[in-house]
């Protein structure tokens, strides 16, 4: 091999690293940059606002964030979001709501003070943020006051002070073939008719037949007589 050939073929080896690492720089580059899209989701607003002062209870509590939220289930698994007054007592309805990028739960608040929102959601890339900051309440007067649960609340529990619900009405008995009792008393059973009466009754017979057996002894005794009449005279 000639100098002259050795030389050349160490120039396009150094060419051929020097390429490799361009395209390397290049590579990084492009991933440095595609690194923000993967990043977690970024908290954009929130209802009530961190360290706000609200006089009046929001319709929700909210967590926005800037792109949608991984919710696989569709039923907010891995989700959190807690309201929390100074004595530890939780409000809102433990409903929780994912549509896109927001996180919601229908609000309810208790007396005026300081309250803490804790909320945990999972970002587009599946990571898990969890953060909690603090407002105050201070409403007015006359608003209404809704007492606040010792232990979380859970969708479809009752929310404390909330009206009882109606009593169902009572559905009416079934008709029944039966006949109705009756409130009057029954008739007192009819007395047995007095033993003279049955006596009387039993004795018409045997008198009739006395009758006959006595005429019929009358006529004999006629027709015997006149028998023994006729005879002696005969004689």
């Amino acid at each position: 091999m000639t100098t002259q050939t050795f030389r050349t073929r160490t120039r396009r080896s150094r060419a051929a690293a020097s390429a490799l690492a361009t395209l390397g720089a290049a590579t990084l580059l492009a991933l440095g940059t595609a690194t923000p899209a993967s990043a977690h989701n970024a908290i954009v607003s929130t209802t009530p606002g961190q360290d706000a002062s609200v006089t009046a209870v929001p319709e929700a509590f909210e967590i926005v964030t800037s792109e949608d939220m991984l919710d696989i289930a569709g039923d907010a698994t891995g989700f959190a979001l807690q309201v929390t007054d100074a004595e530890g007592l939780f409000y809102g309805t433990g409903c929780l709501t994912v549509d896109g990028p927001t996180l919601s739960m229908p609000a309810t608040l208790g007396d005026a003070g300081t309250y803490t929102m804790a909320f945990q959601f999972i970002s587009a890339d599946s990571h898990t943020t969890s953060e909690e900051f603090t407002f105050d309440y201070a409403p007015a007067a006359d608003a209404v006051v809704t007492p606040g649960s010792p232990e979380p609340l859970t969708c479809g529990d009752p929310i404390p002070g909330a009206a009882d619900p109606a009593p169902s009405e009572v559905p009416d008995a079934p008709a029944s073939d039966e006949p109705a009792a009756s409130d009057e008393p029954s008739a007192a059973p009819s007395e047995p008719a007095d033993a003279s009466d049955a006596s009387d009754a039993e004795g018409l017979p045997v008198a009739a037949t006395v009758g006959i057996a006595v005429g019929a002894l009358a006529l004999l005794a006629a027709i015997i007589g006149g028998i023994v009449y006729a005879r002696s005279r005969r004689a």
